[in-house]
């Protein structure tokens, strides 16, 4: 038990022998201390309202989504559901997206009164349209590389093949090097 717990919740068990008694003693201890489901669930919904607010960019957006989802999860794991605290979100995370998301998703969906699981859904879907965006953007580029080869170049088959493969390698290695990063 020791060897899993760091900072406070290591410093809380302190003194503990390492027996069966006092691992059932130390478990107690520790669920008394930091299991109060209440401080839990006030801590997830506080990181929800602190979430930043993502710019209007695919890799923001998707980071903002994918901590709004974390602690979604962590509410709904505690037995917290959408539906109780689902409408006090709703106004917080449409209030945080760029004025461009929530335009795209009044036009799209129309929907006047958003519930969180719907909404949770639509920010997925404009994270996707974005995504597939930026895909329709890169094999635009590939297309303008092989235009802008010299004349004599685009005779040559081999070199146009070989520089349309090298120009994929470098995108797909820098993606996922950005992509690792996150």
């Amino acid at each position: 038990l020791k060897a899993q717990l760091e900072h406070e919740a290591l410093d809380s068990i302190a003194g503990f022998a390492l027996t069966s008694f006092n691992y059932d003693e130390a478990v107690n201890l520790l669920k008394e201390r930091f299991g109060q489901q209440d401080k839990i669930i006030n801590a997830y919904m506080q990181a929800l309202l602190e979430i930043p607010s993502p710019r209007n960019q695919l890799t923001s957006l998707r980071s903002f989504y994918d901590k709004m989802e974390s602690y979604v999860r962590g509410l709904e794991a505690l037995g917290q559901t959408q539906e109780t605290y689902g409408t006090l979100l709703v106004p917080i995370i449409m209030n945080k997206l760029p004025g461009e998301v929530r335009q795209h998703l009044a036009r799209e969906h129309r929907i006047q009164t958003w519930v969180l699981r719907d909404l949770r859904k639509s920010i997925l879907d404009e994270i996707n349209i974005m995504d597939a965006g930026q895909e329709i953007e890169s094999s635009h580029l590939f297309s303008q590389h092989q235009l802008s080869l010299p004349e004599q170049n685009r005779q040559s088959p081999n070199l146009s093949r070989i520089l349309r493969q090298d120009l994929a390698f470098s995108v797909m290695k820098y993606t996922h090097l950005f992509i690792a990063l996150l």
